[in-house]
């Protein structure tokens, strides 16, 4: 019910970071075709102008309806985990929102380390340290494409919104005062 979007999020991020960790893994570069090359580029482009349509979703702008709800799903890639409605399932103060949505991209090395680990150590049977550079890689990825969101988020506590009593609140938070 109310778990749903959480699991189904989560899990396709897994899945996400085990494609990544996969394909810097097994990536020669050495051996690169253009094509491939070029299908990253496009991806990659992809993604940030993904991360840019979600940045305008946090402007306090009035858009359209169709407009407005592609940009709200957008919003999931900049971290904006409101729209997983965990209010649904735990209450959270602004700070904890806060806390969670910087914090989400130190999650996703955290699985990274945790990939690395089971392929190396459980599957391969070699020591963490061997195929390190896969690990440096696919984090290298990972921070590269959300650089837009990991930004954006640790600047949401700077965008206020005045108020005719002279007081200003942060945008995403509005119980909180400049």
């Amino acid at each position: 019910g109310d778990y749903l979007p959480v699991i189904a999020v989560f899990l396709i991020g897994v899945l996400a970071l085990c494609g990544v960790y996969y394909r810097v893994d097994k990536q020669n570069r050495i051996e690169q075709s253009k094509s491939s090359l070029i299908v990253v580029l496009a991806a990659s482009q992809l993604v940030t102008m993904v991360q840019h349509l979600g940045v305008l979703h946090d402007l306090s702008l009035s858009y359209p309806e169709p407009i407005s709800s592609f940009l709200q799903f957008l919003a999931l890639l900049n971290f904006d985990i409101s729209i997983l409605n965990i209010a649904c399932v735990t209450t959270m103060s602004p700070l904890s929102k806060y806390i969670l949505r910087v914090f989400t991209v130190m999650g996703l090395f955290a699985v990274l380390i945790i990939i690395h680990v089971t392929v190396n150590v459980v599957i391969r049977r070699m020591p963490v340290g061997n195929r390190a550079s896969a690990l440096v890689g696919s984090s290298g990825t990972i921070f590269m494409a959300f650089l837009v969101s990991i930004v954006a988020s640790v600047a949401a506590p700077l965008q206020c919104n005045g108020h005719p009593n002279q007081l200003a609140t942060v945008r995403a938070f509005p119980t909180i005062v400049c």
